[in-house]
């Protein structure tokens, strides 16, 4: 019997041995070579970031951005002639835009007046952008868009509109205004979030401004009839 004791405090010594080098492992103090391995990782993500500021900022240089003139506020606002066509054929290319383009079209169309060639709809889309955390660190931020979009038909042309756009959450949402530089000169201090807002929208915005042009120069399957 004393001998069995004797064997199990010996395993329970080493198991406990076993257990402080363990924690030895994780409580010691970085050595030189995991140092500068930190040092490394550290500035390789500071040239990343930076990389960022920089690609925002020169865009933001610039940038031309479509600006409503009545608003101030952002707007991508086209009339695009379309030689041949009915302002019925348009109506129906629209339409169909809109049945490709959402999940549930019949929820995103506010407006579906087929006798005078109007369409509107309120669609919306989540993104991420980069922003900064409380340590200046670039952080990404999920937010959701929303945004208009107007196709008025007449016979060989029609006008569309991407406007009233809007960031945020569900229970608070913002306009994405022009973008200004916090001071006077051009290259003072660069909001981040801000910028990115902004120019994520213009991007996105004139995506959707392609896919009505290319979308309204191609005939909808079935006319304008019902689908």
């Amino acid at each position: 019997m004393k001998t069995i004791l004797t064997a199990a405090l010996l395993l329970l010594s080493a198991a406990s041995a076993h257990a402080q080098v363990y924690d030895d492992v994780y409580d010691r103090p970085p050595t030189q070579k995991e140092k500068e391995a930190a040092e490394k990782a550290r500035l390789v993500i500071q040239e990343r970031e930076q990389s960022t500021r920089n690609y925002l900022s020169g865009r933001l240089d610039t940038l031309r951005a479509p600006i409503d003139s009545a608003t101030n506020h952002l707007a991508l606002i086209g009339v695009v002639s379309v030689p041949g066509a009915t302002a019925a054929d348009l109506y129906a290319r629209g339409k169909l835009w809109f049945v490709n383009t959402f999940k549930s079209p019949k929820y995103v169309l506010k407006t579906d007046d087929k006798d005078t060639g109007l369409l509107i709809g309120e669609g919306s889309t989540a993104r991420n952008v980069w922003v900064e955390g409380p340590t200046k660190r670039l952080e990404v931020k999920s937010e959701t868009l929303w945004y208009q979009i107007k196709i008025g038909c007449r016979d060989g042309r029609y006008r569309y509109e991407i406007s009233n756009l809007e960031t945020g959450t569900y229970d608070e949402r913002q306009p994405v205004l022009g973008y200004r530089r916090k001071g006077a000169v051009a290259n003072s201090k660069l909001d981040v979030y801000a910028a990115d807002r902004y120019l994520g929208t213009i991007d996105f915005m004139r995506e959707l401004g392609q896919s009505i042009r290319q979308a309204m120069r191609q005939s909808a399957d079935g006319g304008g009839g019902d689908w």
